[in-house]
């Protein structure tokens, strides 16, 4: 079942989330505004999974109580709303002003908790429903009840989205910003969920039913979850992203870097087996784990190693090897920088063997290269020119091995 399949995902990703933030804790035990967070991401996560259709009825059954998961699920949605806001209080606010504002807010919402549970345990819900407002809609107690749950869940989770919206406008950081952004969309979708239910419940109370294009408004067990549960997984995204993009991106970063150093570095080899003197002085391979800077580094120092061996191959590049080339070039339909990477790394290539025969051209060839400005087009011409030399290269002469020459 879909439903099933979203709540569980975005509780297990809230779950996640919790015990990842729940880290930065050990070095900052008394940070409000991260304790906030984690309790309110391990509760929203708890929520979510009591309240999906696998969990709930299996449950319930096994403690004997009907829909006792459903108001724990409610007011785990509240206390989840409530953590946030205090979260985002101390952001927006300083300490002195954040604090009593985050005081008067947890005093409310636990008022309407308790108000909630006096509700719950009032009503006529003895039969175990997992579409527990379609069946108990009616009931005035449940409507009084669903009154108090969704103004104070609506409320809560309004101001998060205003305080996160806001805030996103002075954060210079843009993984804060992005952040920020996702929580705020995230909890805006949790304001539409909360308006909706509402909504239904006013016209299931009159006895009305949506007309026919929008009878599906009238399935409140299953448009409620897929809207409240993709707009907390947006703010788990949200809350959590500034933690885990920037390392993320230096993971990509480094399989890039690595990437181009392994291509770079199979073009660099033929041609310092022809002209040892390219090498600028004793350099190691690259290792698996090598940080990113250290990578950067290897790239930059192959960039400018490998023009080199070019420049050192000027007598040997034969104009008749250029010609067929450029022809085979045009036939595959090649263009622009790919056209001249394919023609230079067919002249490299035979002028590697012209070195290891000792012929000449009469009159040299000159290559037409990118004419790139600056060291980053300066690589990934280089790049497309190993990429067209690995692809077409024959066998390059192995006089040393990749390990020796690469730390002489």
């Amino acid at each position: 079942m879909l439903v099933n399949v979203v709540m569980v995902t975005a509780a297990s990703a809230s779950i996640i989330a919790a015990a990842y933030k729940a880290r930065g804790l050990r070095a900052n035990p008394r940070n409000p505004s991260l304790r906030a967070l984690v309790s309110g991401l391990f509760v929203l996560g708890l929520s979510i999974a009591t309240a999906a259709p696998v969990v709930y009825t299996p449950v319930n059954e096994a403690i004997g109580i009907p829909n006792l998961l459903r108001v724990t699920t409610h007011l785990g949605m509240i206390a989840f709303s409530v953590a946030i806001t205090v979260m985002r209080l101390h952001v927006a606010y300083p300490a002195e002003e954040a604090t009593p504002r985050a005081r008067r807010r947890v005093v409310a919402y636990v008022a309407a908790g308790v108000a909630m549970a006096v509700l719950f345990v009032a009503a006529p819900v003895d039969e175990d429903r997992v579409d527990w407002t379609v069946h108990y809609g009616d009931e005035p107690i449940v409507q009084l009840y669903l009154l108090v749950y969704l103004l104070t869940f609506g409320s809560a989770i309004f101001e998060i989205a205003r305080l996160s919206h806001r805030t996103a406008k002075f954060l210079p950081a843009a993984p804060l910003r992005t952040g920020m952004r996702f929580t705020a969309i995230g909890a805006s979708l949790g304001f539409a969920y909360a308006v909706y239910k509402a909504a239904y419940v006013a016209w299931s109370a009159l006895g009305l039913r949506m007309p026919g294009p929008l009878a599906w408004l009238d399935r409140e067990d299953l448009v409620s979850p897929l809207l409240a549960t993709p707009g907390a997984l947006l703010m788990v995204i949200g809350l959590t992203l500034p933690s885990w993009l920037p390392t993320l991106r230096a993971g990509w970063t480094a399989i890039g870097l690595r990437r181009t150093y392994r291509h770079l570095y199979q073009l660099w080899l033929p041609l310092y087996h022809a002209e040892p003197e390219i090498l600028f002085g004793p350099m190691p391979p690259a290792r698996p784990g090598l940080r990113p800077g250290r990578l950067a580094k290897l790239v930059e120092r192959r960039a400018i190693e490998i023009p080199d061996g070019m420049l050192r191959l000027a007598a040997y590049y034969d104009p008749a090897v250029q010609a067929a080339a450029e022809a085979s070039a045009t036939r595959a339909g090649l263009t622009g920088d790919e056209a001249r990477a394919a023609i230079a790394a067919a002249c490299i290539r035979d002028a590697l063997d012209a070195v290891r025969t000792g012929r000449k051209p009469d009159t040299p060839a000159v290559l037409e290269l990118a004419g790139a400005t600056t060291l980053a087009d300066e690589i990934s011409w280089l790049e497309l020119v190993a990429r067209a030399y690995r692809r077409h290269a024959t066998a390059t002469p192995r006089a040393r091995s990749a390990e020796a020459v690469a730390a002489p």
